[in-house]
């Protein structure tokens, strides 16, 4: 990883079965000599974000308690989590995300690409409420698809909100446009 060797115990992969695809390995019942040459190369991974999965990886197997992080290598545990398939460890990472403040555009990028619906239909509710409509980098980082349902759901909410003569919509309203725009959200998971 960015030119470093790690040298782990596979049990800690062995959990998932995404990563013992990934790190094809010979069985645990028979050990061998491991050189450099038989170093996988983890491409796209930096030696930070792995270095904070591992902070998280290895005290689950030790029993240990989990050092504090950052939010930003929390969101670099799960993305690994999400793309190696370590479902605790990404459920351990959305729950110490969600102590973390994260801009709500970036947290919708965050979700749909890391598959944590349980996050959408309430940032979808704070974007449709903002005040400010989209940016430019807003739109980037959501995508076009995205940007133009949320502009859509921000345009009946704001009917909707006049239809009330300038009142509140209601969270259920709300939600229900959201759904009705963008479909089947799937559950919390």
């Amino acid at each position: 990883v960015d030119g470093y060797i790690f040298r782990l115990p596979r049990i800690y992969f062995d959990q998932s079965e995404t990563s013992r695809k990934m790190f094809p390995l010979p069985p645990a019942s028979q050990p061998r000599d491991v050189s450099e040459g038989d170093a996988i190369l983890l491409e796209g991974v930096t030696r930070d974000g792995f270095e904070a999965f591992l902070r998280v990886l290895i005290p689950l197997w030790e029993f240990d308690p989990i050092e504090p992080m950052t939010g930003d290598e929390w969101l670099q545990v799960l993305n690994l989590a999400q793309k190696w398939d370590f479902p605790k460890i990404r459920r351990i990472a959305i729950d110490e995300l969600n102590k973390h403040p994260i801009e709500v555009v970036l947290k919708i990028h965050i979700a749909q690409l890391c598959g944590v619906t349980e996050w959408l239909i309430p940032s979808f509710k704070a974007l449709a409420q903002r005040e400010n409509p989209l940016t430019m980098m807003d739109v980037e980082l959501l995508g076009t698809e995205t940007a133009s349902k949320i502009t859509r759901v921000r345009l009946l909410v704001k009917h909707k909100i006049e239809d009330n003569d300038g009142g509140n919509i209601s969270e259920a309203d709300c939600e229900a446009i959201i759904r009705d725009v963008f479909g089947n959200i799937g559950a919390a998971q």
